[in-house]
């Protein structure tokens, strides 16, 4: 062979994941420096090209074991060999390495000379003998042979009449397809293996002498979509690539040293993903305990899959001898094979397995110590880079490298030629360990082949005289980094933290509140909100601190001044929780008070009784209180025979959606005339809004969920169920993306505005007469059907409750119906039952002691700041409105403030029944923020009560609980369960 020679400061050996890391570190940090990588193969990749058994691919997250200057990309966070290969190839290009790689350079030998002060390393290049002189030399090839197999001995296997192959040379045309395959092994790769065999062999069977851990990881996650959705990705794949590595760590650490709990957690998981017939003592109870060896992981459950396939199998049992067609084993039992696939682990090596020479004696790495992990001692100029072996490679492969070019350029700063780590010969009788905790057979057996660790190790001779120590000063650099930055975002949240818990500290409140939001989200997820917040007022007066930038009132004058037409208050953020159309505010959302009064303008003659008494309000709710009587009349009378019990709570809410179809599109949803819960709107409303309690909390959340992953979840134009479905019959588009996943058909509406001016007589015409365009039309349609159905429902529904529990006020409005009713109209009309004030007082009590809105609707307090209650609040400040608490309170209605009391209405003085009237309204909203739908709500709730008593009585079927009630948004009430009679003084 023809000999050449190269000159080179560093030399890096092998071109896998390592080796390519290593090389980008050297750009960066030492981009002086000449240097080249030696591949051995004809292409980079190492390993993940080399191997081609099935299903071959990584075991821990590409986010930590990618590299960490090349973000992995692919949806899939645990990839296949050939993903990671492209992978490695988009890295080396986008790093510019492509031309630094030899490949075909297989290295033969190696030698220190003292003399020169450099490695002569000697090199076969596809058939040409090369020498290479090089400062410094890199070792990235990993730890075991690509020539050669772990040796185990399995009797009788020379005598199978079979096929027998190692995974590390598996044959690409090996036709498994219907075969029996028998799989001896229990570790990584017998794991990877199985699954894909069971795809198309006839019988797989794992053979394993010994069990081992093996748990599942999912291939996807949300949380990741998430951040790269709402960050900017260099950012995301930051925290994403720090969360990986830490769970790693964490769950690392917390199994070697908790053992006992650490086996029973993952004996439990095993157990839930394995079929009920697979004992997992048995099979997956190994001797070692967590992370003595690496536990194996496997995507998405895919072996626990597997062995759900009748085609598949494991065993734990001890093989006496391989036959010409299977394998006996000590139990007794005979496995049939055709193929052997002995995956039963590699061969461990250093350094390719040459054996370094210092000037011209070889050294025998076995009985060196090494230092960090990356150098030996005795060896000058020589580093080794390794990765972790029981978590993800690269993070640790990314620490040595960076540890030896810091190496390097302690020896420029020094002007030293030569670097190698030192120890004392009284040192090496003292405790040596492996440099690896695991107990793998192959590192076992191994041992006499892997430098030893002793704590004394801990200095570097530079040169031939100075000595520096770097036991106690080497730490890993990027750690340090990280941990500086944590420490500086803890002290700037601190900071902040404190400044703000001072601004509101004079308020009174729960001590939580003033440092998070958690006191007001523990209330949220109760789905007692109503009630957590009227606690609190009752505990510390009409002004309470529920948060760091927010207080709770319940007093009604303080409600009623930072609503009115003057006031210099506005919209808090919470409100842009009621944003239907990302970035587009609706009557509800919009903050900025000019924009939100042109708004409410253009809307409010379409909700004004006076202005539409002509023409379908009352008609419309006539229509289907009459709907709602039929159908109790049809399927829910029950008789002194028969019972026939039904859920007011859905009832009621059938008959308030129905009366928003008719009077705002001019037709019903069929509710009524259907009985069924029609796409199913009751059971995504009741699962779905409480959701929207903790975006009050967290109003972001309300941004958040309009962005991509969580954007997905949202309602969508195919839907066939709940709100989506809902909004195609309306014509109605609830959010609207770039992507359209949220375009409802809009059909109705641009039939509308096809049409313009008509005689129709409902309230969308009325909005498209006065002016609202084709988006706000769909946005109120939306408002309208929310809005206007639960909290109508809710009031009515509590009325019945409170009046049934109530015989006092049951007979009393009882007995002011019978007075009217051959005098009043069927349905009685609205003027009518502005004439009986018991019924009126009936509404008003219910509506008090069961207000609808449970939403805090803050307000946020002008700059200039304010003085509430008696306390200074500062500009900016959230003032939430406590509806259920105002109308409990017992500074606004006396000592009996949770008794339902219609009389109260009925005693007042003037004054106090204008007080009173005042603080009712709060529930409604006030002055420039008051409810537009206010006289439809009313006007449907006292038809209802005065239609549905005339006609029936009430029986609750609970008597220990009538009804649940939780909050959301609104109030929201459930299973309120009655049997409903003719009364004996009805005719009809």
């Amino acid at each position: 062979m023809e000999e050449s020679t190269e000159h080179h400061d560093i030399l890096v050996i092998g071109a896998g994941l390592s080796g390519i890391n290593t090389a980008h570190v050297l750009n960066q940090r030492l981009p002086h420096r000449s240097y080249t990588i030696l591949e051995a193969q004809s292409a980079i990749g190492g390993t993940w090209r080399f191997f081609r058994y099935p299903g071959f691919r990584s075991d821990s997250f590409m986010t930590a074991f990618g590299l960490p200057w090349h973000p992995w990309k692919h949806k899939h966070k645990m990839a296949q060999a050939g993903e990671i290969v492209e992978y490695l190839e988009e890295a080396v290009d986008a790093a510019g390495l492509r031309d630094k790689i030899r490949f075909r350079h297989k290295m033969l030998a190696c030698e220190w000379r003292t003399d020169e002060q450099n490695w002569k390393v000697e090199v076969d290049a596809d058939g040409q003998r090369k020498t290479f002189i090089a400062n410094f030399v890199i070792s990235c090839v990993g730890y075991y042979a690509y020539d050669k197999a772990f040796p185990t001995t399995i009797p009788g296997l020379k005598g199978f009449g079979g096929q027998v192959v190692h995974p590390q040379w598996w044959p690409e045309d090996l036709d498994y397809s219907g075969k029996r395959v028998i799989v001896i092994g229990s570790g990584a790769t017998a794991i990877t293996v199985v699954p894909s065999l069971a795809e198309k062999a006839g019988m797989v069977t794992m053979l394993q002498r010994s069990p081992s851990f093996v748990i599942s990881r999912p291939t996807t996650s949300s949380l990741d979509s998430c951040l790269k959705s709402l960050l900017p990705f260099s950012l995301a794949y930051w925290l994403i690539y720090w969360k990986d590595v830490f769970l790693e760590v964490f769950s690392t650490q917390f199994l070697l040293n908790f053992p006992a709990l650490g086996r029973k957690v993952l004996m439990g998981e095993m157990q839930k993903a394995l079929p009920k017939d697979i004992d997992v003592n048995v099979h997956f109870n190994p001797r070692y305990n967590p992370f003595q060896q690496r536990l194996c992981m496997c995507p998405d459950e895919d072996f626990f899959k597997a062995l759900h396939q009748d085609n598949c199998e494991i065993v734990t049992d001890t093989i006496e001898t391989v036959t010409k067609d299977g394998i006996l084993l000590e139990s007794g039992r005979k496995l049939e094979a055709d193929i052997i696939v002995t995956a039963t682990g590699l061969y461990f090596q250093l350094f390719s397995g040459i054996a370094p020479l210092v000037d011209g004696q070889p050294i025998e790495v076995g009985s060196h110590y090494a230092w960090r992990g990356c150098m030996v001692d005795s060896v000058p100029n020589m580093g080794f880079v390794m990765g972790y072996v029981t978590t993800s490679w690269t993070p640790g492969a990314d620490i040595m490298a960076k540890t030896l070019i810091s190496v390097i350029k302690e020896m420029e700063k020094t002007g030293s030629t030569s670097v190698m780590p030192v120890l004392d010969e009284k040192d090496r009788s003292k405790p040596q360990k492996l440099p690896v905790s695991a107990t793998s057979s192959y590192f076992v057996k191994a041992a006499d082949r892997m430098p030893k660790v002793t704590d004394e190790v801990n200095s570097l001779a530079l040169g031939r005289s100075r000595q520096i120590e770097t036991g106690k000063s080497q730490v890993t650099y990027h750690l340090l980094d990280l941990l500086a930055v944590i420490i500086v975002l803890l002290i700037a949240q601190l900071f902040r933290l404190v400044r703000r818990w001072s601004r509101l500290r004079h308020i009174p409140g729960p001590a939580s509140a003033g440092w998070t939001s958690w006191w007001q989200c523990r209330g949220a997820l109760s789905g007692r909100y109503h009630e957590h917040l009227k606690n609190a007022a009752d505990q510390f007066g009409p002004l309470v601190r529920i948060g760091p930038n927010e207080v709770l009132s319940t007093d009604p004058v303080v409600l009623r001044s930072m609503s009115a037409a003057r006031s210099t208050y506005t919209k808090g953020d919470f409100y842009s929780s009621g944003r239907i159309v990302p970035g587009v505010d609706n009557v509800v959302s919009e903050r900025d008070e000019a924009k939100h009064k042109f708004m409410r303008a253009k809307m409010a003659p379409g909700y004004s009784y006076k202005e539409n008494e002509g023409f379908g309000f009352e008609s419309g709710i006539d229509r289907q209180l009459l709907n709602f009587i039929s159908l109790i009349n049809r399927k829910y009378l029950s008789t002194t025979s028969e019972s026939r019990p039904l859920d007011l709570a859905e009832k009621t809410q059938f008959f308030a959606l129905d009366v928003i179809g008719d009077v705002s599109f001019g037709e019903p949803f069929g509710y009524l005339t259907k009985d069924e819960d029609l796409f199913q709107y009751n059971e995504i409303n009741a699962s779905s809004l409480p959701v929207m309690n903790v975006v009050s909390v967290y109003p972001w959340l309300g941004r958040v969920v309009h962005r991509w992953p969580l954007s997905l979840l949202l309602p969508r134009e195919e839907d066939q169920v709940g709100f989506g479905r809902l909004m195609g019959w309306v014509g109605c588009q609830f959010m609207v993306t770039q992507t359209d996943l949220f375009s409802f058909a809009r059909h109705f509406v641009h039939k509308r505005l096809a049409e313009g001016i008509t005689t129709r007589k409902d309230m969308m015409q009325m909005h498209i007469s006065n002016g609202m365009n084709e988006e706000e039309l769909i946005q109120q349609a939306f408002i309208s059907i929310i809005a206007g159905s639960n909290t109508t429902a809710h009031a009515l529904r509590m009325i019945i409750l409170s009046l049934i529990t109530n015989p006092n006020a049951y007979r009393s409005l009882i007995a002011e119906i019978r007075k009217v009713t051959s005098s009043v109209s069927n349905p009685i009309s609205w003027a009518q039952t502005q004439t009986l004030p018991y019924l009126q007082a009936v509404v008003r009590e219910g509506l008090r002691t069961w207000p609808p809105v449970a939403g805090l609707g803050f307000k946020q307090v002008p700059l200039e700041g304010d003085t509430i209650n008696g306390f200074s609040v500062p500009g900016g400040t959230q003032v939430g409105q406590g509806f259920y608490a105002v109308g409990r309170s017992r500074l606004v209605w006396g000592d009996d403030a949770d008794v339902f009391r219609p009389e109260r209405w009925l005693l007042a003085g003037e004054d106090r029944l204008r007080d009173m009237v005042a603080a009712l309204d709060t529930h409604f909203g006030h002055g420039k923020y008051s409810c537009l739908g206010k006289p439809i709500a009313l006007m449907e709730i006292h038809k209802a009560v005065f239609e549905l008593f005339k006609r029936y009585d009430f029986a609750i079927l609970n008597a220990e609980r009538p009804i649940k009630t939780e909050t959301s948004v609104f109030l929201f009430a459930s299973d309120f369960w009655v049997t409903i009679t003719q009364r004996d003084d009805e005719e009809n």
